[in-house]
């Protein structure tokens, strides 16, 4: 077995790898005899040659992201063959309030697959799917087809509409960050336009213009300081103290520790950019100014740490995800093959790493900058809207990081690969498109009044107890599901054992009540800009197709999980993600 250091089993015993289990069976008496009267030294070269063609079209299939497949193509003379020993089976955490989501086994359905091919399923969608003959491949909406003669056809599905949409979103992510950013930082687009249709040629204008420019940004400087910065965050994920976590159990069996020192990280960097800018070793107004050079950057950052991701992914064969095992590289680029990068001989979780700290932090050092980089412009003066913005972005930013336990049982650890995806996401989309309104309100400073500004704080911190309750009653319940907070809640129990949520003010009444939080929360981050630039509401538009998308994505999966009881669930927690609405 090439895949695996062991020598090759004996026949007929059991091989067991790690993941993998296949058991040699005998096929002689199966086999005809060779000889010309049929004796039993072995079969006649013709027939031995046709059995090896046979074994050779067999596939096997290993469970989990270590999606690697082996073709038999060995016939021993005495007629042994290989047959497949068992199906595999997929993990999945949901965003339902079951109490054992994080490690739930879901059963893959079996799939038609022409011989030879290699049967993977999707992680982001987990839909039973197989892979496709490397010779023959199409795609059409978002799913592909192989055609075999005469043996089916079997299907993959695809996320982010298949390599197509993954190349294309791939190629267009830079521009629309590069976009943002020069259309936040000057209203004269929609400002000095008489039409939305005029604003609409304006505004594309100024994307062809942010395109072309990129090369104009490209600054050393701004790369050296968000390569200092990162490194930074690295040495004290490595040194500072903390808890240590154990992650949910993993496909091919164990678990994961994660030093949780997120938090305490975040304390230090403050502690020494204050102290560097008060004491006048630097100025965070700068970020204002370098911030286009930042962008740019955190590009060339982040594509090369997709590229060193997917090269290192060729040379390992555990912990990869079967999503992004097509064989198809833009898709795998993407979605990103193995599950768990580590480095530094396993110190170092990249993916766990990049998930909240150089973004999560960033964007609250910028925060800080831009409110410095108003003052200075303004005579010392900062409105009341940057006040806002900054404080209910830091809110989210610090219980982000103080919950940052709850984050190894999202999908984004438990699933998703670390690809072109989350590293672009983590490092560019989070600090630079988030704190749009920040850098909108530096030159264009917003002083709302009294009773529109109580609206707002209002509004985020109502999302706020949406958002964090939810998930908090959620979490409790997973752990303890007899915990005094959780224990007087009504449930559904289901017929694979678990238990849903069916009353409180939260799973009660929704069924993802937590997505409806997060929403409010971004719709009153945007509001405190007022009416005076669309481009600050990106945030909220955003954000509510990417829950929309979530949403369907985890009801399909349910309904996939739970079969009839999850339209039980339904029937009672009759609604979505809006009460009453939707």
């Amino acid at each position: 077995a090439p895949w695996h250091p062991a020598p090759a089993p004996r026949f007929p015993e059991e091989f067991e790898g790690p993941t993998v289990v296949f058991r040699v069976r005998r096929a002689v008496a199966s086999m005809p005899r060779g000889g010309r009267g049929g004796g039993r030294r072995g079969a006649s070269p013709r027939r031995r040659s046709r059995a090896a063609r046979e074994a050779a079209a067999l596939s096997f299939d290993e469970p989990g992201p270590r999606a690697v497949t082996a073709q038999a193509s060995l016939v021993r003379a005495s007629g042994h063959a290989l047959r497949q020993k068992r199906k595999p089976s997929r993990r999945y955490t949901d965003d339902s309030s079951e109490d054992d989501a994080p490690a739930q086994m879901v059963k893959r359905s079996p799939t038609k697959r022409r011989a030879g091919e290699r049967g993977r399923p999707s992680s982001r969608s987990r839909s039973p799917s197989a892979r496709q003959s490397p010779g023959k491949r199409g795609a059409t909406n978002g799913s592909a087809t192989s055609a075999g003669s005469g043996k089916g056809k079997s299907e993959v599905e695809y996320e982010f509409g298949g390599p197509v949409g993954a190349t294309g979103i791939t190629l267009v992510l830079p521009a629309v960050v590069l976009a943002l950013q020069r259309l936040a930082r000057d209203d004269a687009w929609f400002q000095g336009a008489a039409t939305w249709a005029d604003a609409g040629l304006a505004a594309r204008d100024e994307v062809v213009a942010a395109v072309v420019g990129v090369a104009d940004s490209w600054s050393w400087q701004a790369l050296g300081v968000l390569a200092a910065y990162i490194a930074f965050l690295v040495v004290l994920s490595l040194l500072l103290p903390g808890e240590d976590a154990q992650g949910t159990e993993l496909e091919e069996g164990g678990r994961l520790t994660y030093r949780l020192n997120g938090f305490s990280s975040l304390l230090v960097t403050a502690a020494v950019a204050g102290g560097g800018h008060y004491l006048g070793y630097f100025s965070l107004a700068a970020v204002y100014d370098l911030m286009p050079g930042l962008v740019v950057a955190s590009f060339a950052i982040s594509i090369a740490l997709s590229l060193y991701l997917y090269l290192r992914s060729l040379r390992v064969t555990t912990g990869l995800v079967a999503a992004a095992n097509t064989g198809i590289v833009p898709y795998d680029f993407f979605m990103g093959r193995e599950r768990n990068p580590r480095v530094l001989g396993g110190r170092l979780d990249l993916k766990f790493f990049c998930e909240l700290r150089p973004g999560i932090i960033g964007w609250g050092l910028l925060l800080a900058g831009l409110a410095l980089a108003q003052a200075a412009r303004h005579g010392g003066a900062v409105s009341n809207s940057m006040w806002m913005v900054c404080l209910f972005q830091g809110v989210y930013i610090v219980d982000s990081l103080w919950f940052e336990k709850a984050i190894l049982t999202t999908m984004d650890i438990t699933s998703d690969g670390f690809g072109y995806m989350l590293a672009f996401g983590d490092l560019s989309v989070v600090p630079f498109t988030y704190s749009l309104q920040a850098l909108y309100l530096v030159e264009h400073p917003v002083d709302l009044p009294a009773a529109t500004a109580a609206a707002v704080v209002a509004l985020n911190f109502v999302g706020y107890f949406l958002f964090r309750g939810a998930n908090l009653q959620k979490d409790r319940f997973r752990r303890d599901p007899t915990a005094p907070e959780v224990s007087h809640l009504r449930v559904l129990q289901t017929q694979r054992g678990s238990r849903l949520i069916v009353s409180g003010i939260f799973w009660g009444v929704a069924r993802h009540m937590n997505y409806f939080g997060d929403w409010l929360m971004g719709l009153a981050w945007c509001l405190t800009t007022g009416a005076g630039n669309p481009a600050c509401y990106y945030y909220a538009a955003y954000f509510a197709i990417l829950l929309l998308h979530r949403q369907g994505r985890d009801e399909h999966w349910c309904r996939a999980k739970y079969g009839a009881d999850w339209d039980r669930f339904c029937a009672i927690v009759k609604y979505r993600i809006i009460p009453f609405v939707y």
